[in-house]
């Protein structure tokens, strides 16, 4: 099962995601596997989905290509490639 709360301040969600593209940017996960995974965020709900995805848009150092956000409903469809 997939759980989550929406507990994370929006400003700590923006900050992990400057973490993973920093990490992405190094390329040394390329280097290894040839492929940097995108990153996932599973929100409580859509209104949280659209939160996180403004803001991760709205940042200048982040590339709002690497995040995909989804809800516990969607979760399954975008794992089986699908889009959420």
């Amino acid at each position: 099962p997939v759980h989550c709360r929406g507990s994370e301040s929006l400003p700590t969600v923006i900050g992990k995601c400057s973490q993973y593209e920093r990490y992405r940017r190094r390329g040394s996960e390329q280097a290894t596997s040839g492929v940097f995974p995108r990153v996932v965020w599973v929100v409580p709900d859509e209104i949280r989905q659209r939160r996180v995805a403004a803001e991760i848009r709205a940042a200048r150092n982040l590339d709002a290509d690497l995040f995909r956000i989804t809800t516990p409903g969607d979760f399954a469809r975008l794992l089986a490639g699908g889009s959420a």
